[in-house]
This record gives structure tokens, C-alpha cells and sequence, in this order.
């Protein structure tokens, strides 16, 4: 159970690291693919993550914010 609880915050700080790189205009050519494995994300595990912490996927969340 504390594992889990461990990957979830773990995950939740990459997703902040990659939504502040991401409004960060020096970061804007970088794919989000690219920028979420800068982020210490593989692809699958970071699509998911932010589908539930964000409730959206980061296509829709990079059209409203950024």
C-alpha cells in the first residue's frame, strides 16, 4: 500500500516538473513525448498519470493552459 502511495507522489511531482517546463517558452519545440521522458516519465505511465491527476489528457490540458 505505501508503495502505491510512493508512485503516486512520485508521479505527481513529474507532472508538475513537465506542466512548468511546458509553459516554459524555452521547452516549446520539444514534443510531449520527449519532454515527459525529461521528466522521468516512460509514455505509457505518463499518459495514464495525468489522465488522473488532471482529468483530461495533455493534449486538451496543453490547449487551455499552454
Amino acid at each position: 500500500m505505501k508503495r502505491k502511495s510512493m508512485e503516486s507522489g512520485i508521479h505527481h511531482l513529474r507532472l508538475e516538473d513537465f506542466k512548468r517546463r511546458r509553459r516554459d517558452a524555452r521547452y516549446r519545440g520539444i514534443s510531449t513525448a520527449s519532454l515527459s521522458e525529461m521528466c522521468g516519465f516512460k509514455k505509457t505511465t505518463f499518459f495514464a498519470a495525468f489522465k488522473k491527476f488532471e482529468n483530461c489528457t495533455p493534449s486538451e490540458w496543453i490547449r487551455g493552459n499552454g
